[in-house]
């Protein structure tokens, strides 16, 4: 996947917005504490922490976070890390509103997908099949990694992106029992 998005990036060409954009956050956009999205990521991971010290287990419910940005000084809202109550990160998200609980939950979410589709993979001769699972193996992958940068797990896109794949991954299960 890597060596995928290399090509793709070097035969774009330097004017293309899409290269620069990928080029600013691979460089130091996440780091560019002046015009970058460092700072609403830091009070993101801040506020992650400070609530996971008040409820490890449980949590302190969804959306109770409090991304804002209060200035020291004088003591007013300056502006907030996205919509007030979302963390930027699912992992994020979850270690404050569900704690250690809801944590561990997204993580064998991820390694059920992740686990499945490798077996099925594993398992199915060379077919039309075998790659579209391989597609979905890559795709979960994808979502993991991007939902670690935003909250992509809020909208409806992965959970009818998941449900297709279970349905793919039964039936390809349905036919490795009826071929065997």
């Amino acid at each position: 996947a890597v060596l995928t998005l290399a090509v793709i990036l070097d035969l774009l060409p330097d004017e293309s917005s899409f290269k620069k954009a990928v080029y600013y956050k691979m460089g130091f956009g996440l780091f560019d504490f002046s015009t970058g999205t460092a700072i609403p990521r830091l009070v993101s991971m801040e506020e992650a922490w400070r609530g996971f010290k008040q409820s490890p287990l449980i949590g302190n419910g969804i959306f109770s976070a409090n991304n804002v940005f209060v200035n020291p000084h004088t003591g007013e809202v300056t502006g907030t890390a996205g919509l007030v109550g979302w963390l930027n990160g699912l992992f994020f998200q979850a270690l404050h509103d569900t704690g250690m609980f809801g944590l561990i939950c997204w993580f064998f979410f991820f390694a059920f997908f992740l686990f499945q589709n490798f077996n099925v993979y594993r398992l199915l001769p060379n077919s039309i099949e075998r790659s579209m699972v391989l597609g979905f193996l890559g795709g979960n992958i994808v979502i993991l990694v991007g939902s670690q940068a935003s909250s992509v797990v809020w909208i409806s896109f992965p959970f009818v992106y998941w449900a297709i794949n279970l349905a793919l991954l039964q039936y390809c299960k349905t036919q490795l029992r009826v071929n065997s």
